[in-house]
């Protein structure tokens, strides 16, 4: 059987995927929510960090940590969590050098808001990977397409990248904040781009399939899509722009489900996307207690779905 949480860590992504019979055989989680799980003036959240929620479920070890892209809400959380649980192995879509992995970047006054921004998130990167650089830890970036890798007996993973020269850019500007040689302009341009240059994933099990596309535009792969699935994580929090109907009445997906807080003012979730998801979706969830018209409010700590 295969067991999904996707937490509900406010606005953020954080998916805790188990393959178990009698144990656990395998435990994976993608994205590591924020540094917080924010504040509510909701006396009934159930919101609940990635790393409270495993300890809450008893897990003390990950075979794998999947770092979809350098956002905040996506890698905020990594190093609360190693705190508590050891890796056998982290996919990034940035690693530096490994004689790198001590250096923090500075954040010149200078800089826009936005390459502030992306040098505190480098920055909470680093932390987690020197801590895991004093573990036995296989550190693997990913900025590349694979198919069909094998992760257990039943369950395998494809990995899509799109857009070779900016991974390679990203890396090189990265690469320079450390050392400080970077300009706050390049900084600036990476961090518009960051959820573009991310890792979407797409999982098999048992005949069905699950696809978790971070924060990457249904504009970049809906082409690629001619089946339907079974479970969507749907693209950055159901913003409007992210998601086509090209994509969802060719996905028809048996269950769609939105991460995001039930207190965000920018139209996230978007009212005309979630329409769209409940015209061709059996199931809309979203993650956090959020008020939309039609729809109910639920309160837990996940939205767990299972496959036999």
């Amino acid at each position: 059987m295969l067991l999904i949480d996707f937490i509900n860590v406010g606005y953020g992504d954080g998916i805790l995927i188990r393959e178990k019979d009698s144990k656990v055989l395998f435990s994976m989680l993608v994205d590591c929510g924020n540094t917080t799980i924010g504040s509510t003036e909701d006396k009934n959240s159930k919101r609940i960090d990635v790393s409270d929620f495993l300890n809450k479920e008893r897990i003390e070890h990950l075979d794998l940590v999947v770092l979809t892209h350098l956002h905040r809400d996506h890698i905020g959380g990594l190093a609360k969590l190693l705190k508590h649980v050891t890796l056998s192995e982290l996919w990034s879509v940035y690693l530096p050098e490994p004689s790198r992995l001590h250096k923090r970047a500075k954040i010149d006054k200078t800089y826009s808001k936005r390459a502030k921004g992306v040098t505190r998130t480098l920055n909470m990167l680093m932390v987690g990977l020197e801590i895991l650089s004093g573990r036995d830890c296989i550190l693997r970036q990913v900025n590349h397409s694979h198919r069909s890798l094998k992760m257990t007996e039943n369950l395998s993973v494809n990995i899509d990248c799109y857009h070779p020269y900016l991974y390679a850019f990203q890396k090189n500007v990265l690469d320079n904040a450390l050392t400080g040689l970077t300009r706050g302009d390049d900084l600036d341009f990476i961090g518009e781009y960051f959820n573009i240059s991310g890792i979407r994933l797409k999982l098999f099990y048992h005949g069905r399939n699950i696809i978790l596309p971070a924060d990457v535009s249904s504009a970049f792969w809906e082409d690629e899509e001619d089946q339907p699935c079974y479970i969507l994580k749907v693209p950055h929090h159901a913003s409007r722009s992210f998601v086509s109907e090209k994509l969802i009445s060719t996905l028809q997906p048996e269950y769609s489900v939105v991460t995001v807080s039930n207190d965000r003012t920018d139209d996230r979730p978007s009212l005309s996307a979630i329409r769209l998801l409940q015209r061709y979706s059996k199931h809309v969830l979203f993650t956090d207690a959020v008020s939309v018209p039609g729809i109910n409010p639920e309160y837990h700590q996940s939205v767990r779905l299972t496959i036999p």
